[in-house]
């Protein structure tokens, strides 16, 4: 792909990244769109509104794993596809533009909530792309757990969210009160409120505690549902990233047992100090750089 295209597609996901960060947060604490947030929805919304329209001259791949570039055929594979789905989410972030009010503001946000999970894609061939031009596997690690991190990170963002926004219902509430209305939470500010909910999430998964707990019937149950995802979530990720270590650790031993049986070959033939460390230096230098597979070494 060329370099606009990769640049565009770099765009994209910052504001991807930004809608996942802000969107549960604006939600959640009912943030007006004044001054920067203006600014940011208004710029959200022309991209997609341009993405939609690009998306009709976007190549996409056949059946037989040919690139289709010709206009009539993109404009037809995107109207049988994404048409009508990104269609209606562009709708939605100009709903509460054009019709100011706080539940009209709620579906358009809500909209490009579900835009995250419609263009995931992006991300991961994104990532895969930064992956095949990085060919020490160390690199590849880093990216993963780092990816791993990032989303436990996020989960964790959007259930603190949540968690606020059943807390400040306190009419809802079969007890009368909520975790919320019974601290001292909501007169500090909305920093300590954020940061208590986020503390409150992050024990749910993983073996920490804290002194809020659930007042009213509506909290218990979310959190019973918090609690059965956490131990879902963290155990997949702890599985996931032991895996990971496991792999890197293997390819790791096999490199390292091959460098100490080219060490015991030098001392064996009674090779110099200055000739053995430099052919140490040379075979780390091989070892590091891309190296083309033959026909027969591809399992496939």
């Amino acid at each position: 792909e060329s370099a606009s295209r990769t640049i565009y597609e770099v765009f994209s996901i910052a504001l991807l990244v930004f809608d996942a960060v802000t969107l549960p947060y604006t939600l959640a604490w009912s943030v007006p769109e004044e001054g920067f947030w203006m600014v940011a929805v208004w710029c959200i919304r022309l991209f997609w509104s341009m993405d939609l329209i690009l998306s009709f001259f976007t190549a996409y791949q056949t059946r037989d794993l040919k690139t289709e570039r010709h206009l009539p055929l993109t404009a037809r594979h995107f109207l049988r596809t994404w048409l009508l789905f990104d269609a209606a989410l562009v709708i939605s972030d100009w709903c509460d533009s054009g019709m100011p009010g706080l539940r009209l503001m709620r579906v358009g946000r809500l909209g490009r909530f579900i835009r995250l999970f419609r263009q995931s894609q992006r991300m991961y061939l994104l990532l895969q792309k930064v992956k095949a031009m990085l060919y020490i596997k160390i690199a590849h690690l880093v990216i993963d757990i780092t990816i791993l991190v990032l989303v436990l990170m996020w989960l964790a963002h959007v259930l603190c969210c949540f968690w606020y926004m059943i807390g400040k219902h306190e009419e809802g509430s079969d007890t009368g009160a909520t975790w919320l209305s019974s601290g001292e939470y909501s007169k500090v500010g909305v920093s300590y409120e954020y940061l208590t909910a986020l503390h409150w999430s992050l024990t749910q998964i993983t073996p920490a505690s804290m002194e809020g707990s659930p007042k009213c019937s509506a909290e218990r149950l979310y959190n019973v549902f918090v609690i059965f995802a956490g131990f879902v979530v963290g155990s997949s990720m702890v599985a996931t990233l032991t895996a990971m270590m496991t792999q890197y650790r293997m390819q790791l031993g096999e490199r390292m047992r091959k460098m100490r049986q080219l060490h015991d070959f030098l001392v064996q033939e009674n090779t110099g100090k200055v000739l053995t460390r430099a052919i140490k230096v040379q075979i780390n230098s091989v070892l590091r750089h891309r190296q083309k597979l033959r026909a027969n070494q591809v399992e496939l």
